[in-house]
């Protein structure tokens, strides 16, 4: 709004200047062509009285009527008083101080028989641009209560709603409850944001709940795994101490068969040579009976 109300009062600056300008070149023409016959003959009087004219024209401050040589002829004051007044400058109206100045020559059958200067303020561009400035204002106020009024309409329907969707949202990506539902409060595009949202936490709850599942089945299979290793870990130990025992019982085994078998050959090798030890006992006994009695030891007695 404030755009468009400056691109409005700028055009109509440009208007109301086009509009001063073309004003002052049909006044210049106009007092010019009524001049022509004070310039022929020389009447200054028939001028002024000419440039009085202008007093109809309330934004015409100065006015002048120069000769062939440049030279002022006659003279107008708004306020009555002798005017300063430049020297002939041809060229279009130029803008300057507040006011605007054109110089228009004066011609008669084809030739220039002098010039016209008029010199007008700005007091209408002035006017229109404070008149538009306030009406400006006035629709950038109005539009601003406007525009709060609808901004405070909409925040009901729209603001709020999604305030409360990304409060909602907040709460759960903190604390990943995804049980938590938006508040639908509305049948427009906003609750059917809002519901899309709600289905979508559903879905997302859902998987959440199978995933879940899944990892306390996983969690199950982990210690029925762990448990089994455990079982099979005690078997290996008691199959270890199973075979160590037999390895055991095996050396025991053996060696009392090598403690049976060395007694066995020992008992054959003391009774092999229990028999001619016998003898050898035997004859040793008699020989010492003989010695006690002084036998006579001869090859038939031995």
């Amino acid at each position: 709004v404030s755009l468009a109300c400056l691109a409005f009062v700028a055009f109509d600056q440009i208007s109301t200047k086009k509009s001063i300008v073309r004003k002052i070149e049909t006044l210049a023409d106009v007092v010019g062509n009524n001049s022509i016959s004070a310039l022929e003959f020389g009447d200054r009087l028939a001028a002024r009285e000419t440039l009085k004219a202008l007093k109809a024209e309330a934004h015409i401050v100065v006015a002048c009527i120069y000769d062939l040589e440049g030279n002022p002829f006659a003279k107008y004051h708004r306020d009555g008083g002798d005017p300063l007044i430049p020297p002939v400058r041809l060229g279009p109206p130029a803008f300057g101080d507040g006011s605007v100045s054109y110089f228009h020559e004066i011609d008669f059958q084809g030739q220039t028989v002098g010039t016209i200067y008029i010199k007008s303020d700005l007091v209408e561009l002035r006017s229109r641009l404070a008149r538009y400035a306030v009406i400006a204002l006035f629709f950038v106020v109005g539009s601003a209560v406007v525009a709060l009024l609808v901004a405070a309409f909409l925040q009901r329907l729209i603001s709020k709603p999604i305030l409360n969707l990304e409060e909602t949202a907040r709460k759960v990506s903190g604390g990943k409850d995804y049980s938590i539902r938006a508040d639908r409060r509305s049948d427009d595009e906003i609750g059917s944001l809002i519901n899309e949202f709600n289905e979508m936490l559903t879905q997302i709850q859902g998987r959440d709940a199978d995933l879940q599942s899944a990892r306390d089945e996983l969690e199950r299979h982990a210690g029925q795994l762990n448990k089994e290793l455990s079982e099979r870990k005690l078997a290996e130990e008691a199959r270890n101490h199973a075979e160590m025992e037999l390895a055991a019982q095996r050396t025991l085994s053996m060696r009392s068969d090598r403690l049976r078998s060395l007694g066995e050959m020992a008992a054959g090798i003391a009774h092999e040579l229990n028999q001619p030890l016998v003898g050898v006992r035997g004859l040793a006994e008699h020989m010492l009976i003989g010695l006690d009695r002084k036998w006579e030891l001869t090859e038939a007695t031995m």
